[in-house]
């Protein structure tokens, strides 16, 4: 019976994580298509026996990308995934109770959008200045190293 909920509901989880895909992807297209071109502006401002460099800034480039894709996949999915969020458990819960599922057209669901991605925008306005407050802590030595991540772990971050 649990599979049978969880394949009727799989589509709202699928198309979330399908636009998440599509929109980092073409993200990473870009600026990996424009790495080239930003190494070859900045080795013209270096001697040409320094032209090594441009491997190492290319590695650390492509690493910088991932790390930042690797910490932006979590928020941007929020942002993508709040509408089938709200669809989702509300065709859960009335599978689970029993209560006719009424099909709710493209407009009813675009209806309800803009207030699911202002309340993801709220989220990250609560958030930030804690994150940025505990990133500048953390240069502080000895006490970003040993109170920062206990601060993390306690303060809520949305």
């Amino acid at each position: 019976m649990a599979f049978y909920y969880t394949k009727r509901a799989a589509p709202f989880c699928h198309y979330a994580y399908l636009l998440n895909i599509v929109l980092l992807t073409a993200l990473l297209w870009l600026l990996v298509s424009q790495i080239s071109s930003m190494i070859d502006w900045m080795m013209t401002f270096v001697p040409d026996w320094l032209g090594f460099l441009s491997v190492i800034l290319l590695v650390l480039s492509i690493g910088m990308i991932l790390l930042l894709f690797y910490f932006m996949f979590t928020t941007l999915s929020g942002f993508i995934a709040a509408p089938f969020n709200g669809l989702l458990a509300e065709k859960l819960e009335k599978m689970l109770t029993g209560e006719a599922i009424n099909d709710n057209n493209l407009l009813d669901v675009m209806k309800d959008v803009p207030r699911m991605l202002r309340r993801e925008w709220q989220k990250l306005w609560y958030s930030l200045p804690k994150i940025i407050g505990l990133f500048l802590l953390s240069f502080i030595p000895v006490v970003g190293q040993t109170i920062v991540p206990v601060l993390t772990f306690y303060l809520p971050h949305g």
